[in-house]
């Protein structure tokens, strides 16, 4: 459970929502749940595919650069790079400008959905994947891929999904807690991320992404910054010293982060 700086350790209880985000109509699409993953049994499969605007190169079972490198290389040919999922085993992807994406040494099934969303033109906007191999991938017009996920999370997601209400953050980790944000709700697994999360809204406007680990959360507000439990020291010194307005975040407690605008233009330390 995600552990806090004024609590000892977060009680999960039902989930807890507000309102307050400004409101955009989009069409619906479809929610498709993949199988479900054990957490006792993570799935790690390894695939490598080259990066285009394309689609990949057939994937090979070759380790020859690391996930990481390889991501680290790929977003300097790039020159710009709009997200990441980056996990602390090593999995990792990454999304460009022009649905550009590369990853490696992720789940099968995951590399699968990628690739089937990137051929039939589908924009992939953002793609959550925890240690043990859970994983969604935002994409389209509320469009979902997901597997693993809490019970109360799947339920707001196509409670959200069937209201035309346009997600634009989820993230969840491997101990149950999760946060969803809409343009016009914000959900959370305890009222105390609830409570966290709204503290700060008047001061710093709306909640625009946010990122769990197993032991630690970064809010990005329209206005700020705020951090709870094990976030990476140069993380924090990184957001405070940027002049990004940052809308997609990813860390690891172990000290790995990137962060990007809306225009691709990032900083990272992976």
């Amino acid at each position: 459970m995600l552990r806090t700086l004024i609590l000892s350790v977060l009680i999960t209880l039902a989930p807890a929502c507000m309102s307050g985000q400004s409101t955009i109509s989009r069409a619906r699409k479809t929610v498709t749940k993949a199988a479900p993953v054990k957490k006792s049994t993570p799935t790690r499969y390894r695939r490598t595919t080259t990066t285009s605007s394309r689609r990949p190169a057939a994937s090979t079972n070759t380790d020859e650069v690391s996930s990481r490198e390889y991501i680290r290389r790929t977003i300097s040919k790039w020159g710009s790079c709009r997200n990441v999922a980056i996990t602390s085993y090593g999995g990792d992807i990454a999304l460009n400008q022009g649905n550009a994406y590369a990853y490696k040494n992720i789940p099968s099934d995951l590399a699968e959905s990628i690739d089937e969303l990137h051929d039939k033109g589908e924009y992939i906007d953002d793609i959550q994947l925890t240690e043990e191999g859970r994983y969604l991938i935002l994409y389209g017009n509320n469009g979902m891929i997901y597997k693993g996920l809490p019970d109360e999370l799947e339920e707001k997601m196509k409670e959200y999904n069937e209201n035309n209400e346009v997600v634009t953050s989820i993230t969840f980790n491997d101990e149950g807690d999760w946060i969803i944000v809409s343009t016009e709700h914000i959900c959370a697994s305890s009222t105390d991320i609830q409570d966290f999360i709204k503290e700060k809204m008047d001061e710093y406007g709306g909640l625009l992404a946010a990122h769990l680990t197993d032991d630690g959360l970064v809010l990005c507000y329209e206005g700020g910054y705020r951090f709870l439990g094990n976030v990476p020291e140069n993380l924090k010194q990184a957001l405070r010293e940027s002049s990004y307005d940052v809308y997609r975040i990813k860390f690891t407690s172990q000290g790995s982060y990137f962060f990007a605008d809306k225009k691709g233009r990032y900083q990272y330390n992976m």
